[in-house]
């Protein structure tokens, strides 16, 4: 099957199941994304089995009979190796194949759990642990009675057997893809419900370059604000598996986090280089304290609010020399930047998506003043709007390193962005030629004028004179470049005649 039309097929499920249960989509996902993380780790460990004993695979009958019949090997033996190999261990009564048989016929929801649990508590490190403790098989958003909840299952678990995810082939990131295609399509119906737990792909693709330009073999990544994993999966992507030490990273929501971890146990061979955590990274940071990594990303939540007097009773050393400088508890945001700071190394660079209140509210002044006095800010990015799901909001890349190139000492170089990429479906995107563009333009130390983008640089002492403010606006004069074009404005106005129209009629229905 096509890779877009499988994606769209999984996506029907999906909506075929919302449609049978009448639940929120986003809340639903949770079940689905657990059925195929399942059904996936269940084929590599009936291939890990086949390939250990010697027998094919792909023939359920045949494989369930030969296996029984193998005496090459204990169980226990087994687990350990597969442990090692693939970093999880499925018993042999719990491979997929046997838990269709179980669920064609008559099943209770307990047996779903048993599975479920079981897989959790077997992974190396414990890396799995609680990963399906919020999901609940009773949950009345699948139904009132218990056979309703049956059925709904049911219906999901068969539909999801009867697509090949290309499993037979070992090396295919197809799985990972559907992730990728599936958290996307959730984000975009979802509105800013989505974004708090994904970042758009092109988005998510630049912060990665950014964060890994120039950078040697052997890195260390760190996203503070990880949501489902989007930002470090496109770091290992870009920069490769091999070139990589450690992935860490921590996520408040708890649904999220044990998405992310699904997604990185996909994505990232057996896990062992990964580390995720959950809770609140402003006021409980798991992260090592003196830990540092060579490139961090970001996209943390607007408007986020925190509680200082929890930070400055924590005595935290991130924060213990700004006590006297935290911003307003609404405008957490620059925080993020902070925390990053404090856990980026000194040839290390990262990458955080801010909006556009941090660059001159005088809540964030003293950090702002910190930052440029240090000289640690490099590049401050102008994204254009509609960038994100759910929000219109202006947004910024700030780009940060500790030891700058010598010819960015004492300046801040200003790229705008604002007229690439195009609008698809109300959101803006950026292609994969806009994207080499800013990286380019990123790496090039002298001044940009281009039709579709422009950099330029900023003393200290010019920023100083201005108050600390990096609204660029107040140095200069720049083009609006957020008037829609002709061709945008009627299309906009054929929606708006449109909703008029409806509106109109209904009107009329009830006079």
């Amino acid at each position: 099957m096509e890779k877009q039309k499988l994606f769209q097929t999984v996506w029907k499920i999906a909506n075929d199941f919302r449609g049978k249960t009448g639940g929120n989509l986003l809340q639903l996902k949770d079940y689905l994304f657990a059925f195929i993380f399942y059904k996936q780790l269940s084929h590599k460990s009936q291939r890990f089995y086949a390939s250990e004993i010697g027998i094919e695979y792909k023939d359920d009958l045949e494989f369930n009979t030969k296996f029984k019949n193998q005496n090459k090997y204990t169980i226990e033996e087994l687990e350990d190796e597969q442990k090692e190999m693939l970093g999880f261990f499925i018993k042999p009564d719990f491979l997929w194949y046997k838990f269709i048989q179980k669920i064609k016929h008559n099943f209770e929801i307990s047996y779903i759990e048993e599975v479920f649990n079981d897989l959790s508590k077997n992974s190396i490190n414990n890396k799995m642990e609680g990963l399906f403790e919020d999901l609940n098989f009773n949950s009345s958003d699948l139904g009132r009675e218990q056979n309703d909840k049956k059925s709904v299952l049911q219906f999901l678990i068969l539909s999801l057997e009867n697509i090949d995810f290309d499993l037979g082939n070992i090396e295919t990131d197809l799985i990972g893809d559907l992730f990728e295609y599936l958290l996307a399509t959730f984000s975009s119906e979802s509105g800013k419900a989505g974004g708090q737990f994904y970042t758009p792909q092109c988005v998510a693709s630049l912060l990665a370059q950014l964060a890994t330009v120039d950078k040697d073999p052997k890195i260390t990544v760190y996203d503070p604000a990880c949501g489902s994993g989007g930002l470090l999966l496109n770091i290992v992507k870009n920069f490769g598996i091999d070139n990589i030490d450690e992935v860490y990273g921590q996520e408040l929501n708890h649904k999220t986090f044990n998405l992310a971890r699904m997604n990185m146990f996909l994505r990232m061979s057996k896990g062992n280089k990964f580390t995720l955590y959950p809770g609140d990274t402003l006021n409980n940071s798991q992260i090592p304290h003196d830990k540092k990594f060579t490139s961090i990303v970001a996209n943390p939540p607007y408007g986020v609010s925190y509680e200082p007097e929890k930070i400055k009773a924590s005595n935290s050393p991130i924060f213990n020399n700004i006590l006297n400088n935290l911003p307003s508890k609404s405008n957490g945001e620059i925080l993020f930047l902070h925390h990053m700071i404090h856990h980026l190394s000194d040839d290390g660079t990262a990458a955080v998506v801010l909006p556009t209140g941090v660059n001159f509210r005088g809540s964030e002044k003293p950090l702002r003043k910190r930052y440029v006095d240090l000289d640690y800010i490099d590049t401050i990015i102008m994204l254009p709007s509609n960038m994100f799901y759910g929000t219109n909001i202006e947004t910024f890349i700030y780009v940060v390193k500790k030891c700058k190139d010598e010819e960015m000492k004492n300046k801040i170089r200003f790229i705008d962005t604002r007229l690439l990429g195009k609008t698809v479906d109300k959101q803006k995107k950026f292609s994969q030629e806009d994207i080499n563009k800013i990286v380019d333009t990123f790496r090039n130390n002298s001044k940009v004028s281009e039709e579709d983008i422009q950099s330029y640089f900023l003393t200290r002492d010019e920023i100083v004179e201005k108050d600390y403010t990096l609204d660029i606006n107040s140095y200069l004069r720049l083009p609006r470049n957020d008037i829609p074009s002709l061709e945008e404005s009627i299309k906009n106005n054929e929606e708006i005649m449109k909703k008029l129209n409806l509106l109109f009629e209904k009107i009329k229905e009830n006079v």
